[in-house]
């Protein structure tokens, strides 16, 4: 069977592999080339959530003593050979570096133990046992490099600076003890203690042999990175784990974006997306940012039916009984009642209908221009195109807020349902959702308590829809609900559902 492509992006890997800390040994490969990673990305594209890589072990050979196998959490497992390729991938799919494995290590420290190993290696600063094994590990060198590139993406991704292992050991320590002063660096602007060293004058758990030299160059840094950051600053901003270089907030977590060509298929075939749905014009995959468990991470969608999700209509599931009860009972035959002829005329009928609704002002008009445009390009992308095309006197930031879908084809900038006013995304990094329904959303503690009262009645309730944009709304109350023949009811309903029919239009 063969092996899909490392869910990252083709010229990233290139540049890795070109690299100087890429091994070129037979023995030594990146896993992102196996069966084993293959197979986790299939459990991921079906699966469709991260529990996928933080809830299960992987069995991996052990490179120091042969015939001995490990059995660790997924993200672990690249530590030992220094897979820096399979690091960021699983990140990418959403691994938690916060995870500690049966040894008390995060894979940050676990890393870190490994470099300080392989530095030992290389300078020769051990013997012995460790001389034998180094002889055994014909890419150390390289597997250094990545070890110390490996550091440094796990902290950019606000793995914690600040753990402590079981021997006492921090990051920090084990990092001035491998005399890796950009990892070091690295470290304390992101928040790292940088007394921990000094307090045990480079003596304490994790920490031997740092040079006289080292120290002094340690203290300067550490001063100097003291008097340039706030202790009050926050972190860095995390880069997005699509590794595109940009920051995340200004990536992924700001909007959805294409399903790139080479992954596996979101359909669950097993094949690239290319080679499979791609090939449907009317198939649009698209990635967003989930971070509503856990730590968050890149997952894909495939718009069934965009018209549908841009309806607003939650339940699909009921209104897909409901029609086919409607064929059960002889009233449909085919797809849409009246073949490929009616099934054209009910889609020009719609845009008619929703072109009179923006004209008496009922419905948003770059509503109406998205539901002709998304059987190019995904939805918020047809929001976008119409910024572009000019016309509207609001603003692109107001025109957003009001059009604009998220994953779970509700308004992508949320409002708090507290009336304060304030809008995911605008006011406030995230709103948080009612533990109990998971649909409410809220800005704090105290918009939540003061809505208790209007909540309490419907917080139960199963099959509630997300909070919808206007347009939404509107499309419910002048086009679903409106009254009409049950022959043209059903095909206005198979049309919302099934996104083949947005050819016809």
């Amino acid at each position: 069977m063969a092996v899909s492509q490392p869910h990252l992006p083709k010229a990233f890997v290139r540049e890795h592999m070109k690299s100087s800390m890429y091994s070129k040994h037979p023995d030594f490969l990146s896993s992102v080339f196996t069966h084993e990673l293959h197979d986790v990305r299939l459990l991921f594209t079906d699966a469709k959530t991260s529990d996928v890589i933080n809830k299960n072990t992987m069995e991996t050979k052990n490179i120091y003593f042969p015939g001995y196998k490990d059995v660790r959490p997924i993200l672990h497992v690249c530590v030992p050979a220094g897979d820096y390729l399979m690091l960021c991938e699983l990140l990418r799919l959403g691994a938690d570096p916060r995870l500690v494995d049966e040894r008390g290590d995060t894979v940050l420290l676990a890393t870190l133990r490994h470099l300080v190993l392989h530095k030992s290696m290389v300078k020769g600063r051990l013997h012995d046992l460790l001389g034998r094994l180094s002889d055994m590990l014909p890419d150390r060198a390289e597997r250094t490099l990545r070890l110390s590139a490996m550091a440094r993406v796990l902290i950019e991704h606000h793995s914690d600076v600040s753990f402590r292992g079981r021997d006492g050991s921090t990051p920090l320590t084990l990092a001035c003890s491998a005399c890796d002063f950009d990892v070091i660096e690295l470290l304390l602007k992101h928040g790292a203690n940088s007394m921990e060293p000094l307090l045990t004058n480079f003596e304490g758990p994790g920490m031997h042999s740092v040079s006289l030299h080292d120290r002094e160059r340690y203290c300067e840094l550490a001063g100097r990175i003291q008097r340039e950051r706030d202790p009050a600053a926050p972190r860095p901003p995390r880069p997005c784990p699509c590794f595109s270089g940009k920051p995340l907030t200004s990536c992924h977590q700001f909007g959805d974006h294409p399903y790139p060509l080479h992954f596996l298929c979101p359909c669950g075939s097993g094949h690239a997306f290319k080679s499979c749905c791609a090939s449907d014009p009317n198939a649009n995959a698209t990635e967003h940012w989930d971070e509503e468990e856990g730590w968050g991470f890149i997952t894909s969608v495939m718009e069934s039916s965009i018209l549908f999700s841009a309806s607003g209509l939650g339940d699909g599931e009921a209104l897909l009984e409901f029609v086919e009860a409607q064929r059960r009972e002889g009233r449909s035959d085919e797809l849409m009642c009246g073949g490929r002829q009616q099934r054209k005329k009910t889609c020009h009928d719609l845009l008619d209908r929703l072109e009179k609704l923006a004209e008496d002002g009922l419905i948003d008009r770059g509503f109406v221009h998205a539901v002709r445009r998304v059987k190019f390009i995904p939805w918020n992308a047809a929001i976008d195109d119409y910024i572009a095309v000019g016309g509207d006197s609001r603003s692109s930031n107001v025109i957003q807020e009001q059009l604009k879908i998220g994953r779970s084809g509700g308004a992508l900038f949320r409002a708090c349902d507290g009336g304060c006013g304030k809008r995911e995304r605008v006011h406030t990094k995230k709103l948080n959702r009612c533990s109990k329904c998971k649909i409410a959303v809220y800005c704090g503690r105290d918009c939540q308590l003061a809505d208790w009262p209007n909540h309490k009645p419907k917080c139960k309730e199963y099959n509630r829809d997300e909070q919808p944009i206007p347009s939404q709304v509107a499309f419910k109350e002048h086009v679903l609900e409106a009254k009409m023949g049950p022959q043209e009811k059903l095909r206005v309903l198979e049309l919302v559902l099934d996104y083949r029919n947005l050819l016809l239009i």
